[in-house]
């Protein structure tokens, strides 16, 4: 409310989560993601082992951001979530509540920054 930065969270992305569930794993196999593909996310159960390891990854990055959102409001604060990077629109297309996407989010800190001002 004071408009004080509360932090934040770093997570892997949704492709790094996969290249090291195959190359750590014994007998997975590596999954391609399709940014276009926006069916992704959206069962919950899969029947084949690449749409199992997809919907365990996304279920992992939007659990992630919904445990964060309810510890949050447990102590009165209502978020704002932020989602950016590469993954953004496959996080955006799971997540069960309103989120701004902010593709450029870095880069805007980094201007505001270079301006002299609070990003």
């Amino acid at each position: 409310d004071d408009g004080r930065h509360l932090g934040g969270q770093i997570l892997p992305g949704l492709r790094l989560m996969a290249v090291s569930l195959a190359s750590s794993t014994s007998d997975l196999p590596q999954i391609n993601w399709s940014d276009s593909d926006s069916s992704m996310g959206s069962d919950i159960f899969a029947s084949t082992t690449e749409n199992a390891i997809s919907q365990g990854i996304i279920g992992a990055a939007v659990g992630a951001i919904e445990r964060t959102v309810r510890k949050l409001r447990h102590a009165n604060i209502e978020p704002t979530i932020f989602v950016t990077g590469g993954d953004a629109p496959l996080i955006l297309n799971a997540l069960e509540r309103d989120a701004v996407h902010r593709p450029h989010l870095v880069l805007e800190g980094l201007a505001c920054r270079l301006k002299g001002q609070n990003p």
